[in-house]
């Protein structure tokens, strides 16, 4: 991302700002921890289920060659905001449960994200 708004980056200063962008998010996730009422458990199932939306992009791309960065970031991007909108739903005044139909909230983000590459791979085909 940095590197589309600032082209002339070298791969040194591309580094750095990465490290320092994952101990923000370190940081902030710490205190989210801290300060949240969930447990460490649930901490750790909501970590799972955003951490899930990674898997098409490893296991698909694999197999499939024409897929693309937009197709796999557009699938990352829904099935994310899928399994954030479950998980959040109850503070957003919303009436859906925490595990709709007994299914946990990232596997029906990684449903999501897994139609939505698909239905990419198949316009691109199809063109």
């Amino acid at each position: 991302i940095y590197r589309r708004i600032k082209p002339q980056s070298d791969e040194k200063s591309l580094t750095y700002l990465g490290k320092v962008f994952s101990w923000v998010i370190m940081a902030l996730a710490a205190v989210l921890a801290i300060y949240l009422p969930q447990t460490i458990w649930r901490l750790m199932e909501i970590k799972l289920e955003l951490l899930c939306q990674i898997s098409p992009a490893i296991l698909i791309g694999i197999h499939l060659k024409n897929l693309d960065k937009h197709m796999i970031l557009s699938g990352i991007l829904s099935g994310t905001g899928v399994a954030l909108f479950i998980i959040g739903s109850n503070m957003l005044g919303f009436q859906i449960p925490a595990k709709p139909w007994g299914i946990h909230a990232g596997v029906w983000g990684l449903l999501v994200n897994c139609m939505v590459v698909f239905i990419l791979y198949q316009r691109k085909i199809k063109r």
